[in-house]
């Protein structure tokens, strides 16, 4: 979850270290996936951005728990808490929280939560309507609902 005023971690390889979070396109608050407008914060020497400029990036990593209920990756049963424990409904069971094979991001039975250990971003332009990025490489991993959204394959063919 980026709200604007979060400063976020640049994971691509394009000059930037760390940016400021100074607009969320179409919405208030980000999630993964979601177009985000930064201020370029800490800057490689040799880098062609220089501090102070004005991009757009892709958020790839969110430290809080994202919730994907509202996306309709699960049936709506998997939501929903039962008042009397008369009805079975499939997703109702404990939370545990299971590794996944990826570092940092977690998952829970019952709801699809994604939770990873910091704010990341990936820099892109848009050129003609693509979501082209910036860098030729990206460290680390993305969430999932990245690869599950669409729209975003470059990002995705450059994960290391």
């Amino acid at each position: 979850m980026i709200v604007p005023g979060t400063h976020v971690k640049v994971i691509d390889n394009s000059g930037v270290v760390q940016a400021k979070c100074i607009h969320v396109v179409r919405d208030k608050v980000a999630h993964i996936g979601d177009m985000v407008v930064v201020v370029a914060g800490k800057v490689a020497m040799n880098s062609k951005i220089k501090q102070g400029d004005i991009l757009r990036g892709v958020v790839v990593r969110t430290k809080v728990d994202s919730d994907y209920s509202k996306f309709n990756i699960f049936p709506e049963e998997y939501f929903m808490k039962s008042k009397s424990r008369s009805v079975e409904i499939p997703g109702d069971q404990p939370r545990k929280s299971v590794k996944r094979s990826k570092v940092g991001s977690k998952q829970s039975i019952g709801t699809y939560r994604e939770r990873h250990t910091d704010n990341s971003i990936v820099l892109v332009k848009v050129v003609s309507g693509e979501v082209l990025p910036i860098g030729t490489r990206v460290k680390g991993p993305v969430g999932d609902r990245l690869r599950q959204q669409g729209g975003f394959s470059k990002i995705i063919a450059i994960v290391e």
